[in-house]
């Protein structure tokens, strides 16, 4: 029986849409916690102890009052995910791995069921 190998996908910069990387960066500051050093950032602009009372409100999660522009940083990164899928897709059928398209969606399925299947509960 003769496996032939076919090699990893490129992942050279001009494989890439820069603008998906570039939402995807501002996004993934936002979620690992950009917000403290914009409001820094902010008060040392103007150069005042406090940011601006506006940007603080937009800087906050409203509780079930309309939203914010931070109630739009996960429905965000959700939008993105959803953007990229085709080329991602169109990448491993092109290469000729279309395994890897759903070896990996099973992987990300059964991974985080496996692991709250096996976690005992306190």
């Amino acid at each position: 029986m003769n496996l032939q190998m076919n090699p990893p996908p490129s992942t050279t910069a001009a494989d890439r849409v820069v603008s998906i990387d570039a939402l995807r960066g501002f996004d993934m500051f936002w979620i690992m916690g950009g917000k403290p050093l914009v409001l820094a950032l902010a008060a040392a602009m103007i150069q005042a102890k406090e940011p601006p009372e506006w940007l603080k409100r937009q800087l906050e999660h409203t509780h079930w009052v309309g939203f914010t522009c931070y109630d739009l940083i996960m429905p965000l990164f959700m939008f993105i995910v959803g953007v990229a899928m085709p080329f991602s897709f169109g990448k491993h059928l092109a290469t000729g791995t279309p395994y890897r398209v759903t070896a990996g969606r099973d992987r990300r399925h059964r991974d985080p069921k496996s692991l709250g299947t096996t976690r005992r509960p306190d």
